[in-house]
C-alpha cells in the first residue's frame, strides 16, 4: 500500500524550491505521520563562480546570504573572491565567485555543513 502511494506521490512540494535528499524521511512521514525530512539548496557550479537557484523552505534569503558571508569570514576560507544576491523578478540567485585556488565542490560541502544551504 505505502509503496503504491509512494508511486502516485513522490513527496511534499516546496515553494522555494530545494531538493529532497534522501526517501527514508517521506517514507517515515508517511507511515508514522511524523519524518525529518532533508532539503539542500540546488546549486550549479563552475570554476568561476557557484550559483544557487533554489534554497530550502523556511529559510530566508537575505539571512542566508549573511550567513555565507560570515562563515568565509570566520573560517578564512580562502578561494572566495565575492557573494552577492543576484535576484530578480525572474527568480532567485545566489552568486558566490572564486577565485580558482580551491575546487568549488570543496566550498559548497563546507558550506552545506556550516549554513543552512541544508536543513
Amino acid at each position: 500500500e505505502l509503496n503504491d502511494l509512494m508511486k502516485i506521490i513522490k513527496g511534499p512540494d516546496f515553494p522555494t524550491g530545494g531538493i529532497i535528499s534522501s526517501v527514508s524521511g517521506i517514507k517515515d512521514a508517511f507511515e508514522t505521520g511524523r519524518g525529518r525530512i532533508m532539503l539542500r539548496a540546488k546549486t550549479s557550479r563552475s570554476d568561476k563562480e557557484i550559483s544557487i537557484t533554489e534554497i530550502p523552505f523556511g529559510v530566508h534569503k537575505s539571512a542566508l546570504v549573511r550567513e555565507i558571508e560570515t562563515a568565509i569570514v570566520n573560517s578564512s576560507i580562502i578561494g572566495v573572491s565575492h557573494v552577492r544576491d543576484e535576484s530578480d523578478r525572474t527568480g532567485l540567485k545566489i552568486s558566490i565567485g572564486l577565485d580558482g585556488k580551491v575546487a568549488s565542490e570543496t566550498i559548497l560541502n563546507f558550506l552545506f555543513q556550516k549554513t543552512k544551504l541544508q536543513t
